[in-house]
C-alpha cells in the first residue's frame, strides 16, 4: 500500500493548485474580510462583488497573484529578498512601501502584545 502521507513535490503543487481558492478564502477570513467561499471564487475569476470594498477585493486579488508567484518561483532561493517580493505582491496598492521592512511599531488587534521592529539581521538569522 502506498503511503498516502508522502507526497512528491508535484503532488504538493497539484494539491495547492486545486485548493487555491479555499486557501485564499481562509486567508481572507484571517484578514477580517467578510466574504463567502462562492464570492471568493467569483473575485478569483475576475468578477466584482458589490458588497466588497476596493481594499477587500484588492487583498483577495493580491493573494491570488502571490500564489501564482509562488508556483512560478519554486526554484528560487527562499530568503529575505524573496519574502520582500512576496510581501510587495500581497500588499500592492494597499500600503505604501510594500515589500520594505517596516520601521514603525504595529499592534495586533485583540491583544496587548506589540511585536518588535524587525531588522535584516533578525530576519536572516530566523530564516
Amino acid at each position: 500500500m502506498k503511503d498516502k502521507f508522502r507526497m512528491t513535490v508535484d503532488d504538493n503543487i497539484g494539491f495547492a493548485k486545486r485548493m487555491i481558492v479555499d486557501s485564499i478564502y481562509r486567508e481572507a477570513q484571517v484578514e477580517g474580510i467578510n466574504v463567502t467561499f462562492p464570492e471568493t471564487q467569483q473575485v478569483y475569476d475576475g468578477i466584482t462583488i458589490e458588497s466588497l470594498t476596493y481594499e477587500e477585493t484588492t487583498k483577495i486579488v493580491n493573494l491570488k497573484r502571490a500564489w501564482y508567484f509562488i508556483f512560478d518561483s519554486l526554484e528560487y532561493r527562499f530568503d529575505f529578498r524573496y519574502l520582500r517580493h512576496l510581501n510587495s505582491i500581497i500588499e500592492n496598492n494597499l500600503i505604501c512601501n510594500a515589500g520594505v521592512l517596516r520601521e514603525i511599531s504595529v499592534r495586533i488587534s485583540g491583544t496587548d502584545w506589540i511585536p518588535e521592529i524587525p531588522t535584516h539581521e533578525i530576519i536572516e538569522n530566523t530564516l
